[in-house]
């Protein structure tokens, strides 16, 4: 079995990197994250090989389930906050008072540009002012709608 030893400034940094290194060694005997010295810098901070997480442990299969599931709540939760801010603005409530929370409601303008019109007005010349971002997508889709209803229950 291969030791690496880890020189880090940061005592809380330190402590939490022993705290997950013992305790995924103590699962099957096994380190999960190796640590990989950074010798480009002649400090004491030596760089680890990936960065752990509270998900470590977990395989892909239990990933995609629980984002799924987590997903639902979110889903489920943002209906009812939109079915109560309704009911608060229906009510013509400008404040209610509870015994954990207070809501106050309040009005304001918002700005938006026209981006149709802006496209019709510039013509070709529109396309100078696009940005392109890459951007990353996780899409979320049940297996069945049992699936979900068991998902959720759980």
């Amino acid at each position: 079995m291969e030791k690496r030893f880890i020189f880090v400034n940061d005592n809380f940094l330190l402590t939490q990197l022993l705290s997950r290194a013992i305790t995924n060694y103590r699962q099957d005997g096994v380190s999960h994250h190796p640590v990989k010295p950074d010798h480009s810098n002649k400090g004491t901070v030596i760089m680890a090989k990936s960065i752990v997480t509270k998900f470590d442990n977990y395989s892909n299969a239990q990933l995609a389930d629980m984002l799924g599931k987590a997903d639902a709540v979110e889903k489920a939760a943002k209906a009812e906050t939109d079915a109560i801010k309704a009911e608060i603005k229906a009510r013509g409530l400008s404040e209610a008072v509870g015994e954990f929370f207070t809501v106050t409601v309040g009005e304001s303008l918002r700005e938006g540009l026209d981006t149709a019109a802006l496209k019709d007005f510039l013509g070709a010349d529109y396309g100078k002012f696009i940005k392109i971002a890459y951007i990353q997508t996780a899409r979320i889709k049940a297996c069945s709608s049992a699936a979900l209803g068991l998902a959720l229950a759980a």
